[in-house]
């Protein structure tokens, strides 16, 4: 009987240590696995991180190109509109300076009797005017009505005061537009 109780103890205490250490191995499996699991995500989580701050400085760095690129493009664009004003600029003045010949020729082709055959700068003086220098508004229509004064009253004197008048108006407000265009 004492062989069995100290048998029957030990194989208690055996059975006991076999129990603990099955729930040892069982919780350290599952600590094991739970710490597996967190290292994992804690490293995506890691991760993820670094690759947001990547994609953030890149984001900037192309939004800054992008403020370059656009900044560039409307400095294009000024520099073509200021291009585009001057040549305007420059086929006004052409055609304003055309207006005391079409004066002059008009007044010569009227005294012969024949019909004028030459073309008529005003149109293309309004047109411009219009289209690319409101403010020479008041000095083109002075030019023009002046012209057109000269050329129906039939006979004109040699010299054009009015018209140079008009003329020498529209040069002085002219320049103050071309060094609004030179910038």
């Amino acid at each position: 009987m004492l062989a069995d109780a100290g048998t029957s103890a030990l194989a208690g205490k055996l059975l006991a240590f076999i129990a603990v250490q099955c729930a040892m191995i069982f919780g350290f499996a599952g600590l094991g696995s739970f710490a597996g699991k967190y290292l994992n995500i804690r490293g995506r989580i890691l991760a993820l991180a670094q690759d947001f701050k990547l994609l953030t400085n890149q984001l900037e760095h192309d939004a800054g190109l992008a403020e370059t690129i656009e900044s560039g493009r409307a400095d294009g664009r000024e520099r073509e509109g200021r291009r585009l004003r001057a040549s305007e600029f420059q086929a006004l003045c052409e055609a304003i300076n055309q207006c005391s010949r079409y004066v002059d020729q008009h007044r010569s082709i009227a005294a012969d009797g024949k019909l004028p055959r030459i073309e008529s700068p005003l149109p293309r003086i309004e047109t411009l005017q219009r289209l690319y220098f409101p403010e020479l508004a008041v000095q083109t229509n002075d030019v023009i009505n002046a012209v057109l004064n000269l050329v129906r009253a039939g006979e004109h004197p040699k010299s054009h005061p009015v018209l140079e008048e008009a003329l020498a108006a529209f040069r002085l407000r002219a320049r103050s537009v071309l060094e609004e265009i030179a910038g």
